[in-house]
């Protein structure tokens, strides 16, 4: 019998991601998108912060009540406004987020181009890299409406040509970045055509992620 763990993201697009990830690697998911649109976070993200907190207690409270053993939240966005560790601990459930990726991300760059959905996500994942990595240079740039893109399913070559994403990777290189972080769950669907115009690594924090759930569950088990 497969492991059973929670899916929460930001979306129904990146949860959809989210499961298809953990689920290739022999995991049975319960899934719990934050909204269903982009649009309909960043409302969300603008309320009290009680009021994201009692929201999200309640989703992790489903996803115990339906046999999940562990959670990753397959976003990033909703890490910058909900303190995970600390809801972690208050439902007694490991969170694996890819705020904790991005710790260890930093410690193997030293000048990475974060590639964020939000400026909160932006600001987060900074903080994030530079726990581990004080002296980290990091640049970044943000823009949502490449997330709805994708959720509209526009195809990945159309959108790295038309949104200036290919002249991005030419300025990161250009200015002595060291790699590009996508730091949005959604972004790993142009990560191949990224990668057809960068000459810098292309960073998906989703692998460690997914090292950092196999931890805990191999914790929790024990």
């Amino acid at each position: 019998m497969s492991v059973k763990i929670g899916i929460i993201a930001d979306t129904a697009t990146d949860t959809e991601m989210g499961k298809a990830y953990f689920e290739s690697r022999g995991y049975t998911t319960v899934c719990k998108p934050v909204k269903e649109t982009s649009a309909l976070c960043m409302q969300f993200f603008k309320e009290s912060e009680s009021v994201r907190n009692a929201y999200m207690t309640n989703l992790i409270e489903e996803i115990k009540s339906e046999g999940g053993t562990a959670i990753c939240v397959y976003a990033n966005s909703i890490c910058a406004y909900v303190d995970f560790d600390q809801l972690s601990a208050k439902t007694y459930i490991p969170i694996i987020t890819p705020f904790h990726a991005y710790q260890l991300i930093g410690k193997q760059y030293k000048k990475p181009l974060v590639f964020a959905v939000t400026s909160g996500a932006l600001s987060g994942i900074e903080k994030s890299i530079w726990k581990s990595n004080p002296n980290a240079d990091i640049r970044g740039i943000y823009d949502l409406d490449i997330a709805m893109q994708i959720e509209n399913g526009i195809a990945a070559e159309q959108i790295v040509k038309s949104a200036g994403i290919a002249e991005l990777l030419s300025f990161a290189e250009k200015s002595g970045s060291d790699c590009v972080i996508l730091g949005c769950t959604h972004f790993p669907y142009l990560k191949t055509e990224l990668e057809k115009y960068s000459h810098i690594p292309i960073v998906d924090p989703a692998d460690i992620i997914a090292q950092q759930i196999k931890s805990v569950i191999c914790e929790e088990s024990v």
